[in-house]
């Protein structure tokens, strides 16, 4: 479904915006209700994550533009984006947010020996607690939750049992390294130390998704003010396709050249 409205226009701005990577150039910054600080965030988070990034007061100017200056914005924007992505400020926002997203290695304040000897004295205290807890039943409940607690401390003082659970340590340990390895490995991959890699990714993205979409396709009012599809395969597509489609075609194919073109300087995505 379309909605009507401004969040047509939130939706729109974010297919230029947001999906394609795209900031408005300085000179229509404040014609779209942004300032350069703005433009700069959104442009490092768009690169960084890959999320929507977009404004109100921005998706509402970009609406209010005929589809030509819409590609025009479109052109503008890329033109200062690439030069923004060359300079040191946006290589130190990009390793902040890199760095604020890089995952924490789980330490240990104890060795295994110690954590036993801890579990251990808990579970002695449970234990106690427990027969604590039962010193007011009747004399015949009261002996058999007697034997229940002996039973359990018997089996804390076997070597069997106390060597299973000091390998449940170690092995608690060792996944914890595991888990971190990966984690560490996938913020590697999502968040490459050069930043143009990741820039080059983006811009890829915005040629898959913005490949293929049928600017003839009709659509139709529905109840409550919206507007959907009135063919359904075009309904079921996924949400960077309708939004492409309501950027318009000068807007996508500006989007889509001066992507291509840009890719040509940058590494592999």
């Amino acid at each position: 479904m379309i909605r009507s409205g401004w969040r047509r226009g939130v939706a729109v701005a974010a297919t230029v915006a947001a999906v394609s990577g795209v900031v408005w150039a300085q000179d229509v910054v404040a014609r779209l209700h942004m300032t350069g600080a703005e433009a700069s965030d959104v442009f490092t988070r768009t690169v960084a994550d890959g999320g929507f990034r977009y404004s109100h007061a921005a998706a509402q100017a970009f609406m209010a533009l005929p589809a030509q200056e819409r590609a025009t914005v479109v052109r503008e924007g890329f033109a200062w984006a690439r030069a923004y992505a060359a300079t040191p400020a946006f290589k130190a926002a990009y390793e902040k947010m890199r760095e604020g997203d890089k995952p924490t290695e789980t330490t240990f304040d104890t060795t295994v020996d110690q954590e036993l000897a801890a579990r251990q004295a808990k579970q002695k205290k449970d234990l106690a607690d427990a027969r604590a807890a039962f010193v007011n039943l009747p004399a015949a409940d009261r002996a058999q939750m007697d034997e229940v607690v002996k039973q359990s401390e018997a089996q804390m003082k076997d070597p069997k049992m106390v060597a299973l659970l000091r390998q449940s340590i170690v092995n608690e340990r060792d996944e914890a390294k595991k888990d971190y390895g990966r984690s560490l490995a996938q913020w590697q991959k999502d968040y490459p130390a050069d930043p143009q890699v990741l820039v080059a990714r983006r811009l890829q993205m915005l040629l898959n998704v913005s490949t293929g979409i049928d600017f003839t396709a009709k659509t139709r009012t529905i109840p409550g003010g919206g507007t959907e599809f009135v063919d359904g395969q075009f309904e079921s597509k996924p949400e960077p396709w309708k939004m492409g489609f309501r950027a318009g075609e000068p807007a996508v194919n500006a989007a889509r050249a001066a992507a291509t073109d840009w890719l040509k300087a940058l590494p592999k995505p």
